[in-house]
């Protein structure tokens, strides 16, 4: 799992690339965004759409990430999902939690 962080005025974008999934991808996705969390950022846009695999664990940490957000008065949304990723979130009934654009500009203004 590759994991890059850049800022687009207030809001922090993570743009992930490879699985994540279960072990070394979604430990370093915590610690990523326990980092950006710390530093204060509060609005924080996921890319998804360089993830090949997400399991549970993938979603995990996305509602983890929602929920520390979300109780620090901050927003999480994720955009660009491919179709096999959509769907795990589908399935898992996460997409009434979960703000999913369709790309990044999307995702900004909904800010």
């Amino acid at each position: 799992m590759e994991i890059n962080t850049r800022k687009v005025g207030n809001v922090s974008i993570i743009e992930l690339k490879g699985a994540l999934v279960l072990g070394d991808p979604v430990e370093e996705m915590q610690t990523s965004t326990e980092q950006l969390i710390s530093e204060g950022a509060t609005l924080i846009a996921v890319n998804l759409a360089s993830v090949t695999q997400m399991d549970s664990s993938g979603l995990g940490i996305l509602v983890r990430l929602h929920t520390l957000l979300k109780q620090s008065g901050g927003k999480l949304k994720l955009y660009s999902p491919p179709k096999r990723v959509s769907q795990v979130i589908r399935m898992a009934r996460l997409d009434t939690i979960f703000d999913v654009a369709e790309d990044e500009s999307a995702a900004l203004s909904s800010f």
